[in-house]
């Protein structure tokens, strides 16, 4: 009797040990991770000095960094800020986007500066943005055979001609008109679709649909990074103070990706360091 006594009494102590063990391999998993996390994302900074060698490499590198499963499959968007930190003659960097753009292996696309209160100009590959744009759904949510059938035919004139004929970052209301047989109903569409947006009465921007929602995080993380320096003595931070902060926003477009975009943005550099840390400074 006493014996079964003690055998119940000795079970709660088991469990509490037993919790106190799993809380410990958790808090180790949870230690593991981080420092996985800081290791891969210092290397995926540091590596890219090492192996990109021309605007082409630059731009396949920083496509490798955009998170599509955070954006609902947004084909990768690049900005043109990105491929300048890798390289000291941006002049050269022109001369080749704008090779690649006219060979239409890449489009260049102007975000909207009114709404985020900065200009950039951003780089999707042609071959991802024809991919995304078949994929679209209607964006009016009709399920009747005209309107579907309708909506696939923009989208096919849109990805195999358009697109294939039509290398700016603009084009005329007049030229979608003449040229590819576009009706003012099937403009508003294409507007409705997010495949243009309005620059003014006789123009219209490309635009890279469902785009609004990575714009607002970006610049929101760039305006976070900076507000960190700003608050620093030296305003300067290393990147792994940064990754160990652990802001959501700053996690969800991921650190070497902002990286690159506030350095060749000339918002802030690169500062040599001896214990190989990379720190960057506010200019």
């Amino acid at each position: 009797m006493n014996g079964l006594k003690r055998k119940s009494l000795d079970e709660p102590a088991k469990q509490k040990k037993k919790k106190k063990e799993l809380s410990l391999l958790d808090q180790y998993e949870l230690e593991t991770s981080k420092a996985n996390k800081l290791r891969d994302e210092l290397n995926l900074i540091k590596n890219a000095y090492k192996i990109v060698t021309c605007t082409n490499d630059a731009i396949d590198y920083m496509r490798s960094l955009f998170k599509e499963e955070t954006f609902n499959n947004l084909p990768p968007i690049i900005y043109l800020n990105q491929v300048y930190s890798l390289f000291k003659n941006r002049t050269e960097v022109d001369r080749d986007i704008e090779s690649m753009r006219l060979k239409n292996e890449i489009r260049l696309f102007k975000a909207d500066s009114k709404e985020f209160l900065s200009e950039d100009l951003f780089i999707c590959y042609t071959r991802d943005l024809k991919s995304y744009v078949q994929n679209l759904a209607d964006p009016t949510g009709s399920n009747r055979a005209e309107n579907e059938q309708r909506f696939q035919h923009l989208k096919d004139k849109f990805v195999n001609r358009i697109l294939n004929e039509t290398f700016e970052i603009t084009i005329s209301r007049e030229k979608l008109m003449k040229t590819f047989g576009i009706f003012e109903s099937d403009l508003t569409s294409l507007v409705q679709m997010g495949l243009f947006a309005i620059k003014d009465s006789n123009d219209l921007w490309f635009s890279v649909p469902n785009i609004g929602k990575f714009r607002r995080s970006s610049v929101e993380a760039r305006r976070k990074i900076v507000n960190l320096i700003r608050n620093k003595r030296y305003k300067e931070i290393s990147v792994e103070e940064l990754i160990k902060r652990n802001h959501k926003d700053l996690n969800d477009i991921g650190l070497p990706y902002l990286y690159f975009d506030l350095v060749g943005s000339d918002i802030v550099k690169k500062v040599d360091s001896p214990l190989d840390a990379v720190i960057i400074q506010l200019i």
